[in-house]
């Protein structure tokens, strides 16, 4: 059964719903991994949502990302969290699910009180941040590979929020991301740049992958997601189909 791995979506449903059907079209009974970040800057944050939220209740997993963090601390009225939700997009994702509501929301309160009655604040609440099978290790953020060592558990805060000190080098890439002992890193969260063919393309490692090329956030942006079979890298997946690795 092929493993699907999908980065960052920042509330592009058109993108992540034309992945998933061309998931659907190529492979038989998909497994799919969401690495987070499915909020915030995009259209349709809540569509996002309720989408990935079915797609786990058959079975799937999603992971907590840093802008869930963030919608999470605002509803929860925290200072610091609510005022990077606005700087980080957050605004869209309100829209979104006023859009869908058919009123506005005056305050957290209110926003909160509707996604619990859509029973998607305790979803949300109870996403993990991390992720193991079949020799891969899933986080929505690089985590530096001292912090596996001696079975090590990273922090969740390093799970969601940590970047490597620089994206540009290469070296300096992979050496942030790293992975418990004998397992494939992947994750999402640090957007990356262009291929020699001037399209944001993954960056691939012999020890993991970052798969985040900037869906819902820049206006270049594409959803690509990683495809594996028996914890090895095949190909990735986009909106327009099947994608040979670089």
């Amino acid at each position: 059964m092929p493993l699907i791995a999908i980065p960052d979506i920042h509330g592009d449903l058109q993108q992540l719903d034309a992945v998933l059907q061309a998931a659907e079209q190529a492979y038989a009974n998909p497994y799919f991994v969401f690495l987070g970040d499915y909020v915030d800057r995009g259209p349709d944050s809540a569509g996002v949502l309720r989408l990935v939220r079915e797609v786990t209740r058959k079975g799937s997993i999603a992971l907590i990302g840093n802008h869930e963090d963030l919608l999470l601390g605002y509803l929860a009225l925290e200072e610091d969290k609510s005022f990077d939700f606005a700087v980080a997009g957050g605004g869209e994702t309100i829209e979104s699910f006023a859009s869908e509501a058919g009123h506005s929301f005056a305050t957290p309160g209110e926003l909160a009180d509707y996604l619990e009655s859509e029973d998607l604040l305790h979803w949300l609440k109870s996403l993990p941040y991390r992720h193991r099978v079949d020799r891969l290790s899933f986080t929505h953020a690089p985590v530096p590979a001292h912090m596996w060592t001696d079975g090590g558990n990273p922090p969740r805060d390093i799970c969601l929020w940590n970047k490597p000190p620089s994206k540009g080098n290469l070296g300096v890439l992979g050496e942030g991301l790293g992975a418990p002992d004998n397992h494939f890193a992947v994750c999402g969260h640090v957007i990356m740049g262009y291929g020699v063919d001037g399209i944001r393309r993954p960056a691939r490692f012999a020890h993991g992958v970052y798969l985040d090329c900037g869906c819902g956030s820049k206006d270049d942006g594409r959803l690509v997601a990683g495809v594996f079979e028996d914890g090895e890298l095949l190909e990735y997946l986009t909106a327009e189909g099947r994608e040979a690795l670089a």
